[in-house]
């Protein structure tokens, strides 16, 4: 069965690993000011797009636009990109390449640009191969001009920064002293530049919307986890001149799971813990020589990582692998032989594991193996397949 099980865990790897990122509610507004409701690819962009794919439909074939053809698009979940003609300055911040020149050097472009704040002063970041470069525009102004921030090498090697861009906003982006003040410690990054343009709007009583946030936060899900354990347990005792293997037992476990969605790859990675308690009914095996009795309660503790595939906007697929520690509540192992009986308290190493399963909204249900680990050193061998359901009671932050 177990065979069987990996068998389909691979292939359903090497499918899913082909299969589509789902498709997501959006927009887009071509050179002519149109603007087309459509169903948007969602590729979490870590990299600034030069086009992307779209669907008028569920049912209607992929399309593709670029940023020859499009002033813009985004997702209605908050992700927006508008295209600029721009003079930007592609200084790395890799020691290995600094130059020694601290003047920027500025390349003309027509680029996709990541809306991070939108106001009177709006706040705009282009990515790519993990290099961020910021911009931004006053009044609607359909032109954006980079902040500047450029690292160098000294003539001793030593490296130093052109901070050019507290000087861009301390001339055109001050409302009062409490911006003036924040100029002194801001950093040249998402959280500190964005917090700034939003305190500047709130002091100019513009509305603004504010779209960083949405982009960079993590989620916890909190869901509780039963399920049935499917276990076989072996037995070789050195005083048992025979391998007993017990017929597979059937016996319930209750888990209770934290699970992390991390705040990239529109959050198919995760990280989860879920103390279990897994209850064994008494396993009993005889032949002509020996009887054998085995009763094992404990508390499991996986820990791993999963991956999820979106299958439509409500559902998707998930693998995952990880650890089992086991902390024993009880565990006794005897045996009867024509030489008598014995008992031995047993103790329970770690083993790994690994799973699929499928999530509808909030409910999950899914199938994990569980590789054999060891009771009492090599004599007593424990594996099972794990068949769990889960439903979140608390529920993760939107993507």
């Amino acid at each position: 069965m177990k065979n069987v099980f990996l068998f389909i865990t691979f292939n359903c790897i090497c499918f899913f690993s082909f299969s589509q990122v789902g498709y997501l509610d959006g927009y887009f507004i071509n050179n002519e000011g149109e603007k087309t409701k459509c169903l948007i690819k969602n590729m979490d962009w870590r990299n600034a797009p030069i086009k992307f794919q779209f669907k008028l439909s569920e049912k209607e074939r992929t399309q593709v636009l670029s940023i020859e053809n499009v002033q813009e698009f985004g997702l209605d979940k908050g992700i927006i990109f508008r295209r600029f003609p721009v003079e930007i300055d592609h200084s790395t911040t890799r020691i290995d390449w600094l130059p020694f020149d601290p003047l920027p050097k500025f390349k003309k472009d027509t680029l996709f640009l990541k809306l991070l704040v939108e106001g009177k002063a709006s706040l705009y970041v282009y990515q790519y191969e993990g290099e961020e470069s910021f911009f931004y525009s006053l009044d609607n102004d359909k032109s954006v001009q980079q902040l500047l921030q450029k690292a160098f090498l000294s003539k001793k090697n030593k490296v130093h920064y052109n901070y050019r861009y507290k000087a861009q906003l301390s001339e055109n982006l001050v409302c009062n002293d409490e911006n003036k003040t924040a100029l002194l410690d801001l950093q040249y990054n998402y959280k500190d530049l964005s917090a700034y343009f939003i305190s500047y709007n709130e002091c100019n009583n513009s509305t603004y919307k504010d779209f960083s946030k949405k982009q960079t936060r993590a989620s916890f899900v909190l869901n509780v986890r039963p399920g049935v354990n499917f276990s076989r347990l072996s037995v070789s005792e050195g005083s048992i001149s025979t391998f007993t293997e017990f017929d597979q037992e059937i016996h319930f476990r209750f888990g209770l799971e934290s699970e992390v969605f991390l705040p990239f790859d529109n959050k198919r990675w995760s990280f989860f813990l879920e103390p279990t308690l897994v209850v064994n009914n008494q396993l009993e095996a005889r032949n002509e020589d020996y009887s054998l009795n085995v009763a094992i309660e404990n508390i499991e503790l996986p820990f791993g990582g999963r991956y999820y595939f979106s299958l439509n906007n409500n559902s998707s697929m998930f693998f995952e692998g990880g650890v089992i520690l086991s902390s024993l509540l009880r565990a006794r192992l005897t045996y009867e032989s024509v030489t008598g009986a014995s008992g031995l308290v047993t103790i329970v190493y770690s083993n790994f594991f690994y799973g699929l399963g499928f999530k509808v909204g909030e409910a999950r249900i899914g199938i994990r193996n569980n590789q054999k680990r060891r009771i009492h050193t090599s004599s007593v061998s424990y594996d099972s397949l794990v068949l769990t359901l889960g439903y979140n009671l608390i529920k993760p932050a939107k993507k």
